[in-house]
């Protein structure tokens, strides 16, 4: 997915998961902030997590 590790080796302590809209710019917006896409954000699909909130599996919760 990455060429990077942006953890570094390492588990992230927190995780959230975000849903954008992407659109093409506008061609003043291509002027102005020199980009091609455009990302609105959408909603939150998951608020942030650490592994200590998930459910134990064999709890059968």
């Amino acid at each position: 997915m990455s060429r990077v590790d942006p953890f570094e080796g390492e588990r992230p302590r927190w995780i959230r998961v975000v849903a954008y809209r992407y659109r093409f710019a506008t061609r003043a917006e291509r002027r102005e902030h020199s980009v091609v896409w455009m990302r609105d954000h959408h909603r939150v699909i998951l608020d942030p997590v650490t592994l200590s909130d998930r459910p134990d599996p064999s709890s059968g919760r």
